[in-house]
């Protein structure tokens, strides 16, 4: 038998005793349109008479008129997957879950349950497995919701290389009409975005999934960024920071107190930032922080979360905006006289 008849079978299978299903319900998951059915049936009982036979078999057989046949876990998981593989497949499960759709090709229930199974022989990886998770960064708000037919619909195009079509409403409701190339498809902080070109010398835009109203696979084929990085791209861009004006750096200069400074410690605003301890003019120690990071929509609404432990020293601009920011939030908490 080939390797690719076996994959075919172990893929029409159920994997459970009480779904097992017989010869001629097989044929129909394998083949509805087949010519000469009681030689696909025969050829199909040689398969099962080899498949079932082995002293590990994949295939379980259950003694009914006509037999019945169904997966058998264990074994599946000990032919095709090692316990690393098993356990990474698992832990990632939640990150790919959100992009597959149950009705997708790309659907990996059953092979989680396979994983599952595999997983379950180790103990030592069960238990590391049960205490791992991965958790978007923030306040704990959901994801964003996405129609499955839309996620549907991009995976098409994605792995059948065409460009998409599509109506979108940015964040202010403002709708627009496009055709795009998908560089890269992105989960960040509970949102799904597309890195989208239009041309072959565009910088990507960032697309939400969720401000998708419209999508279908376009006949045009996709276009490639020439010397297109995904990994160098979402490093330039400090992870999709979406950056205002563009991807150019500037100096950021921040005073931080010492009740503050092990944010800037533990996790950098980038590479390159720098440290320096100093005392002001009451002999207290403070920090001076530096790093050339670019202007994105987020860095303001950090800065601000900081409060009353930093101060920006540099640029004008973003300093200018701190300013204005924090004068709106005086206003709006000020204690007003209401009439009576």
């Amino acid at each position: 038998m080939k390797l690719n008849t076996a994959l075919k079978i172990i893929r029409t299978l159920p994997m459970s005793k009480e779904s097992a299903i017989n010869i001629s319900e097989i044929l129909n998951r394998w083949n509805k349109d087949t010519s000469n059915p009681k030689a696909e049936i025969r050829s199909l009982q040689r398969y099962f008479q080899e498949l079932t036979s082995h002293e590990n078999p994949i295939i379980e057989k259950v003694d009914k008129t006509p037999p019945e046949y169904y997966l058998n876990l264990n074994h599946v998981a000990h032919w095709f997957l090692n316990d690393v593989v098993a356990f990474n497949l698992l832990t990632s499960k939640p990150a790919v879950a959100n992009l597959l759709p149950n009705d997708s090709d790309l659907n990996l229930n059953e092979w989680y349950k396979i994983a599952l199974e595999r997983n379950n022989k180790q103990p030592g990886l069960k238990n590391l497995r049960s205490c791992i998770r991965i958790v978007s960064d923030g306040l704990g708000r959901l994801p964003a919701t996405i129609a499955p037919s839309i996620i549907s619909t991009v995976l098409e195009g994605i792995m059948n290389n065409k460009q998409l079509e599509l109506n979108y409403a940015n964040s202010k409701g403002v709708k627009s009409q496009r055709t795009i190339s998908v560089q890269g498809l992105i989960s960040k902080d509970g949102t799904m975005y597309l890195l989208a070109t239009t041309g072959l010398s565009d910088t990507p835009r960032h697309l939400a999934l969720h401000r998708i109203q419209t999508v279908t696979v376009s006949h045009l084929a996709h276009q490639p960024q020439p010397n297109f990085d995904l990994e160098e791209y979402i490093e330039k861009t400090q992870q999709l920071s979406h950056a205002l004006n563009n991807l150019d750096t500037f100096e950021l200069k921040l005073k931080v107190n010492p009740e503050t400074i092990y944010h800037f410690k533990e996790r950098p605003l980038a590479a390159n930032q720098q440290i320096l301890e100093v005392k002001n003019s009451l002999g207290e120690m403070e920090f001076i922080v530096t790093a050339h990071i670019p202007d994105t929509i987020l860095l303001v609404p950090f800065l601000l979360s900081m409060g009353q432990w930093i101060e920006v020293l540099g640029p004008e601009e973003i300093r200018n905006k701190m300013l204005k920011q924090t004068q709106a939030m005086f206003e709006r908490y000020q204690i007003k006289n209401t009439p009576n």
